[in-house]
C-alpha cells in the first residue's frame, strides 16, 4: 500500500506534492521546464535537492510537449504531435536536458555562476524517459478505436458536464484519413460549453473534438509514465473518467489511494490536510522535509508499505492501534469519532474497500475483546517495529504539522 506514486506535469501543485510525499515512499514527479520551475520557487533550491537527495523525490523531466493538431481542408482532421525547445531567443541550439534547464534557468534566475551551477545539479538529478513514440503511436490507436473513443468521451463528459445527458445509442466514429484523423461526435459543443463555462471560464478552454482528442493524449501521457514507474498514478476527474473505461483496475487502485487518504484526513485531522497546510502558507516545504526526516514519520511510512496492496487504510490504522490496548479501553476516545463517520460508510466501503467505517463502528460497538482484531493480525503488529504504533506519529509530528494552531 502506497508504495509509490506517479504525479504528471499536467497535474501537479506544491500542496499536492507535499501530501503525496507524506504517504508514499517513493514519488515520482514528471515535470517539464515549467513544472519544474514552479517546483523550485515553491518548495525552494535547497529544499528540492534535499528532497532528492533523500529519495523522497524524484524528478522525470520530459522535454517534449504534446498537442492535438487540426486541419479544416479538405475536412477537418486532427493528428497527435510533439515539439520542444530547440534553440534558444539568442539561436543558440538546445540538444538535450541539461542545455534546456540551462537555458531557462537563466532567462529566470539571470546569468550568474550560482544559477549554472544549480542548472548543472539539477540536470544531474532529474532523470530523462524518452517516450514520445509511444505516446504519439498509442494515442493514435486509441482514438481510431470506436468503442474506447465512445465510452472515454460519454465518461468524460458525464464527470465534467453532468447537465449533459448522452443518448444510449450515442457513438462516435473515428478514421485514419492519412493526412490526419477524422473524428464525427455528433455532439452539439455550443450547448456542451454553456454548462463547461459555468466551471472552466472560456479563456481556459472550451470542449471541441481537439480539446477531446487533448484529453486522450494526455491520459495516454499519464499511462505511459505511471506504467513506466510501476507506482499509482494521481488523475484529474476527466482523465480518470476516461480511464475508467480503458484500465478499470488502475483506476480503482488510484482512486482507493485518494479516498482512502482523504477519509483518514477527516477522521483523524477533522479534515484539515497536509496539502491544505502547503498550499495555504501555514507550513513551508523545509517544514515539510523536516517531518519527513522524523524518525517517526519513517516509521510511519515503513508500516504503510507493509500493508496489503488492497487494505483499507482507515480500518488498518485502527486495528494496529486497538491490537495493542483492546476494545474497551480505545472506545471511550474514539467511538465518537467512528460513530460520526458510520452514517456514510456504506460509500465509503464501495470506494475504499470491503470493510469501511460502517462495518468499522459495528465491530467497535459489539467487540467487547480484541476477538474483533484477529489473533494473527495481532501478533504480527505486536512485532511491528518493536512496538511502535502509527498513532504515535498522527497524534504527534503529524497533527502539530497540519493544526492551524501550532
Amino acid at each position: 500500500m502506497f508504495e509509490a506514486v506517479t504525479i504528471t506535469s499536467d497535474n501537479i501543485d506544491s500542496g499536492l506534492v507535499a501530501e503525496a510525499l507524506v504517504y508514499y515512499g517513493r514519488v515520482n514527479v514528471v515535470v517539464s521546464g515549467g513544472g519544474l520551475l514552479e517546483l523550485i520557487k515553491t518548495f525552494g533550491r535547497d529544499n528540492l535537492v534535499r528532497a532528492i537527495d533523500h529519495k523522497a523525490l524524484q524528478l522525470t523531466y520530459e522535454r517534449d510537449q504534446y498537442a492535438v493538431h487540426s486541419e479544416a481542408a479538405p475536412f477537418l482532421t486532427h493528428s497527435f504531435q510533439r515539439f520542444h525547445l530547440s534553440q534558444s531567443s539568442q539561436g543558440i541550439p538546445i540538444n538535450n536536458v541539461a542545455d534546456e534547464i540551462s537555458e531557462m534557468f537563466e532567462r529566470t534566475f539571470g546569468k550568474s555562476w550560482e544559477t549554472r551551477a544549480f542548472a548543472k545539479k539539477m540536470a544531474d538529478l532529474v532523470v530523462e524517459r524518452d517516450l514520445r513514440d509511444e505516446i504519439i503511436n498509442t494515442s493514435h490507436n486509441d482514438a481510431l478505436n470506436r468503442d474506447f473513443m465512445t465510452e472515454a468521451i460519454r465518461s468524460w463528459i458525464k464527470e465534467m458536464v453532468p447537465e449533459i445527458q448522452l443518448p444510449e445509442d450515442f457513438r462516435i466514429d473515428s478514421m485514419d484519413t492519412g493526412k490526419g484523423i477524422a473524428l464525427v461526435t455528433g455532439l452539439d459543443f455550443e450547448e456542451i460549453n454553456k454548462f463547461y463555462h459555468r466551471r472552466i471560464p472560456a479563456t481556459h478552454s472550451s470542449v471541441s473534438p481537439a480539446f477531446l482528442l487533448a484529453h486522450i493524449i494526455s491520459l495516454r501521457k499519464e499511462m505511459v509514465f505511471g506504467a513506466g514507474a510501476d507506482s499509482d498514478v494521481w488523475l484529474g476527474p476527466g482523465n480518470a473518467a476516461i480511464l475508467r473505461t480503458k484500465t478499470d483496475a488502475l483506476v480503482k487502485m488510484s482512486g482507493k489511494s485518494r479516498t482512502s487518504i482523504k477519509t483518514f484526513h477527516d477522521v483523524e485531522f477533522e479534515g484539515r490536510s497536509f496539502r491544505e497546510a502547503i498550499n495555504s502558507g501555514e507550513r513551508t516545504p523545509d517544514e515539510l522535509l523536516t517531518l519527513l526526516e522524523h524518525p517517526d514519520t519513517q516509521k510511519f511510512k515503513a508500516w504503510i508499505a507493509q500493508q496489503r496492496p488492497d487494505a483499507n487504510f482507515v480500518k488498518e490504522f485502527e486495528r494496529a492501534v486497538v491490537a495493542k490496548i483492546g476494545w474497551t479501553q480505545k472506545l471511550p476516545f474514539r467511538f465518537g469519532k467512528i460513530a460520526t463517520f458510520a452514517g456514510i460508510g456504506a460509500l465509503i466501503d464501495v470506494g475504499i474497500g470491503t470493510m469501511g467505517l460502517a462495518s468499522l463502528a459495528a465491530s467497535g460497538l459489539s467487540a467487547l475483546t480484541d476477538a474483533a482484531v484477529g489473533t494473527s493480525d495481532e501478533f504480527l503488529l505486536s512485532k511491528l517495529l518493536k512496538g511502535w504504533k502509527p498513532n504515535q506519529f498522527i497524534d504527534g509530528p503529524a497533527k502539530q504539522f497540519v493544526s492551524s494552531d501550532s
